[in-house]
């Protein structure tokens, strides 16, 4: 596989990723599947904390002072993204889970699914509560209509037990 994967290099076509799949895959047959997740985990912190760093100095943050450091938006998700990916590392490995919402980010068509979404909240907490109340309303028609075909034969408890 690694050998497959040094040969992709060269023809362009593929790219790196053959590469780190067949590293990654063999980290996990040699070391297991733990140190392997503590590895990839500090290798993305590192780059996450890279990636931080110039981000703020190329907007110029630093000039602008903590405050609107503070209030942007994007920054703090970085943040949060650095702090979950620290999380997995020290505290749990389910701690990364949380990182797959970064595909949301980053893959533009989900994030339009999403904003769609969260756009139109209200009319859809409208439309589940629309339909909570069908569900309520067939409940009381099957409960007057229907009753008979509920009734259970249940055996009465000795009067010494409760």
């Amino acid at each position: 596989m690694v050998c497959f994967s040094v040969m992709s290099l060269f023809t362009k076509r593929y790219g790196l990723r053959p590469l780190i799949v067949a590293l990654i895959l063999r980290s996990v047959y040699y070391l297991g599947i733990g140190p392997t997740l503590y590895i990839l985990g500090a290798l993305n912190l590192t780059n996450k904390i890279v990636f931080v760093v110039s981000f703020v100095g190329n907007r110029g943050t630093f000039i602008r002072g903590y405050k609107a450091m503070i209030m942007d938006m994007e920054f703090l998700y970085h943040v949060a993204y650095i702090l979950t990916s620290f999380l997995g590392i020290f505290a749990h490995e389910l701690f990364y889970s949380i990182l797959l919402f970064d595909l949301i980010y980053r893959e533009e068509t989900l994030f339009n699914v999403i904003k769609s979404v969260t756009r139109n909240g209200r009319s859809i907490l409208l439309t589940a509560l629309l339909a909570l109340i069908l569900v309520y309303l067939f409940s009381i028609v099957g409960f007057l209509f229907l009753k008979d075909d509920f009734i259970m034969e249940v055996d009465r408890l000795p009067q010494g037990e409760l």
